[in-house]
């Protein structure tokens, strides 16, 4: 009896050996379809709302608006991501709009939104200050 289970253990553990192999690297294949930039978009919106993740959303949108300023205003890349570059942004981005540094400061690195409301105001500022920025 230990016999064959001892006989099981080993089949067991090749088997799994043998699965788990690989013949060569990661291959990277195209996907079948092709999907719009606006549907990933949408559903990863959902996903956020779906998990009440508006930190992480009002983040994504701010440090997205950020990326796309920070060439327009002539500032290096890097600035974009560094916390100490933030009053730089702020000033920059507040000679080139109507709005006072206060409100773009909060636009750009305030407290998330308290409900979804609020994040979807935000949304409207953000893009708001890239529309101006872009036309001055």
């Amino acid at each position: 009896m230990k016999l064959l289970i001892l006989q099981l253990l080993v089949a067991v553990l090749l088997v799994a050996l043998w699965r788990a192999r690989r013949l060569g690297p990661v291959v990277a294949e195209a996907l079948p379809v092709v999907v719009r930039s606006a549907e990933t978009v949408e559903g990863l919106a959902r996903l956020y709302r779906a998990g009440r993740a508006r930190d992480r959303a009002s983040d994504a949108l701010r440090s997205g608006a950020r990326e796309r300023l920070v060439p327009l205003l002539g500032l290096p890349r890097s600035s974009a991501q560094d916390p100490s570059a933030a009053q730089e942004i702020v000033t920059a981005v507040a000679r080139r709009t109507a709005y006072e540094e206060t409100y773009v400061g909060a636009a750009l690195y305030g407290p998330e939104p308290l409900d979804d409301a609020g994040l979807i105001a935000l949304t409207d500022v953000l893009d708001d200050l890239e529309r101006q920025v872009r036309q001055s």
